[in-house]
Formats: structure tokens, C-alpha cells, sequence
């Protein structure tokens, strides 16, 4: 694996040169807005973040929508060990 890119292998997180880390960064869907959610020394600990972000935006989402199996079809699609 490349160090610099993580192999492409982790959505939302890239690497700085400027600051020697991995950024983890993700769209708001809400707001239309990019969010920076930290830096992190490995890509994996970048991707964990944004997918807790999306996880936690997703909740948010689904709150309007009614039928059941696609709230969970969202929540599941960012939900893992580390979300509630």
C-alpha cells in the first residue's frame, strides 16, 4: 500500500504533505458543505472518521422517512462496529 494515498482503500481520508498526515474530510449533505473532521497519522483512522460523520448525518436524514427498511438500507450503509 502506498502510504501517501492508503492505497485509495479509505473513502475520506488523503494524505497532506504539507503536515505529514492523513486528512479525513466529508460532504455534508445537509449543509452542501465539506467538513474537515481532523488529521490522522494512519488512513484507516481517517476513514473511520468519516464514516462516523456519515453515520452520524445519516441519522439525521433518515428522521423524515417513514418506511422502515429505508431507514435501516441508510443507516446500515455507514453503520459499524464504532457507531451505536
Amino acid at each position: 500500500m502506498d502510504k501517501k494515498t492508503g492505497g485509495g482503500a479509505y473513502t475520506g481520508a488523503s494524505f497532506r504533505n504539507d503536515v505529514g498526515k492523513f486528512m479525513a474530510r466529508c460532504q455534508n449533505q445537509i449543509t452542501g458543505e465539506e467538513e474537515f473532521l481532523g488529521y490522522f497519522d494512519d488512513p484507516f483512522e481517517a476513514h473511520l472518521a468519516w464514516k462516523k460523520r456519515k453515520y452520524e448525518l445519516a441519522r439525521i436524514l433518515v428522521q423524515g422517512i417513514e418506511d422502515q427498511r429505508v431507514k435501516e438500507a441508510i443507516l446500515n450503509r455507514y453503520k459499524d462496529e464504532t457507531n451505536e
